[in-house]
């Protein structure tokens, strides 16, 4: 029950079957961006720290830095298309990270940032088996 301080014996078994197993985590409160446009790719790389160009359906982890190199956020980046990714980044800061990737956009029309958040969900499958889940 919720009477325990600060954990809970759930949380255990959670954390347990999530190492050893598989878990399904519902992430849905998390902000859904979609980066689109003929630069988004050149865009993603210049805010993220790692390597975004890849190939369609390749998820990178990573983060948004500022100009002294500091970290701004942690986020996910899907390619969807070519010219087309999905950015899942935490609910609480959703706002802020979307004004922070709308203030860097470039001015050229390149580049269309749309928020997704309302329209979709977004789940996340942990574990040692989480690939053999994914095969079935």
């Amino acid at each position: 029950g919720w009477e325990a301080l600060n954990w809970s014996p759930i949380t255990i078994a959670e954390h347990l079957a999530t190492r050893e197993h598989v878990g399904l985590f519902d992430l849905t409160s998390y902000t859904k961006l979609e980066v689109s446009g003929p630069g988004a790719t050149k865009f993603l790389q210049y805010v993220t720290a790692n390597e975004i160009d890849r190939h369609i359906g390749k998820v990178t982890y990573t983060s948004m830095l500022n100009n002294r190199g500091g970290i701004k956020c942690d986020l996910t980046v899907t390619r969807l298309k070519p010219d087309h990714f999905l950015v899942v980044t935490g609910g609480v800061f959703g706002n802020h990270d979307l004004a922070w990737l709308r203030s860097h956009c470039p001015n050229d029309g390149s580049v269309n940032i749309s928020d997704t958040t309302s329209s979709n969900c977004c789940i996340g499958l942990w574990g040692p088996n989480a690939r053999k889940v994914m095969k079935r």
